[in-house]
């Protein structure tokens, strides 16, 4: 192997552990193919001084041939002597995609709509035959007014960490009415679903509330009912020891009288049988007789297997109306 041919072979080694090396950064850092694309335009433009105040916009649309439409990544349209195009290619450059860019370049430049353009790739970059043939052809056809430019591995990186840059610092000068007109867009949706996510969530939060509020008030009320219930059964209760012992009293005040009745009677009886007289009882007597024998309130009565027990004096009582009776018997 002779010495240019390792040194080629060691060039294309290194590029290829480059190729790997980036590769593994971009998937290390989320980068995506599109989100790639973007940073390299956006890096590259800038550092070829395409921007706003130079008179250059970003994705700028064209009608060209059978009524189609030409987006291009760059485009100088205030001036039309001036007016110039570029397309960036990052990545791979396959398929018809680029194949339909070209025929609308190949149509802007033949019918003088624009003065220039440019093509730019990476080198080392895949790209099909038919791709590299088109591009060729274009710089063959247009002398002077159209270039394919290839950028180094290098280049790349540097316009792709500075693009990277420009867009999360908020440097959108190089986007197009068209783009920010979107981008504006875009933001005012997505503010009009925060809003609406933030009424929903009210909307949540109110009903949670009302519901609370009514369990709230429902465990009032049920501890109210049973605050109350308590109160009355606590009165109704009072109301019935009250009422027993009212009645308890008045049996006991009856009572007493009884007795004392009972006792004047008794007297009355002994006074008649010693004079030889008899006193006969009337309904009251007898009336007071029962209620010195009845039992006061609260007295066991449930005894069945013992008669009821008179008083001593009701019992006197009955013994000197029995007296009483047989001595009116023996005198008549």
């Amino acid at each position: 192997m002779s010495e240019n041919e390792e040194r080629r072979r060691r060039q294309q080694q290194r590029e290829r552990e480059e190729i790997r090396r980036q590769q593994d950064k971009d998937q290390q850092r989320g980068r995506d193919a599109n989100t790639k694309g973007e940073y390299f335009h956006l890096g590259m433009a800038h550092i070829r001084g395409e921007t706003r105040e130079s008179g250059w916009v970003r994705e700028h649309s064209e009608r060209v041939q059978d009524g189609k439409r030409r987006v291009l990544d760059q485009a100088r349209v205030h001036n039309d002597r001036e007016r110039a195009f570029r397309e960036y290619k990052s990545g791979r450059v396959e398929g018809r995609e680029p194949l339909n860019q070209l025929r609308g370049d190949r149509h802007l430049l033949e019918t003088g709509r624009y003065h220039s353009g440019v093509w730019v790739t990476v080198r080392g970059e895949s790209m099909s035959r038919e791709v590299r043939d088109g591009l060729a052809k274009m710089v063959r056809d247009f002398p002077g007014r159209f270039q394919h430019l290839e950028v180094s591995r290098r280049q790349q990186q540097r316009a792709i960490e500075l693009g990277e840059r420009l867009a999360r610092g908020g440097q959108l000068e190089l986007l197009s009415p068209e783009r920010l007109r979107a981008l504006q867009l875009a933001r005012e949706k997505a503010e009009r679903f925060r809003t609406m996510m933030r009424a929903r969530d009210g909307m949540v939060r109110g009903r949670a509330e009302v519901a609370q509020r009514a369990n709230q008030r429902a465990r009032e009320d049920t501890a109210r009912a049973e605050r109350a219930r308590a109160e009355q059964e606590v009165k109704q209760k009072a109301d019935r020891e009250r009422a027993a012992r009212e009645a308890a009293d008045a049996a006991a005040a009856r009572r007493r009288e009884a007795v004392e009745k009972t006792a004047e009677l008794g007297r009355q009886a002994r006074a008649a049988a010693a004079a030889g007289q008899v006193v006969r009882m009337t309904q009251r007597d007898a009336a007071d007789l029962l209620a010195v024998s009845k039992p006061l309130p609260g007295e066991d009565v449930r005894r069945p297997d013992r008669a009821p027990r008179l008083s001593r004096t009701a019992y006197e009582r009955v013994r000197e109306l029995e007296r009483g009776e047989r001595g009116e018997r023996e005198v008549r």
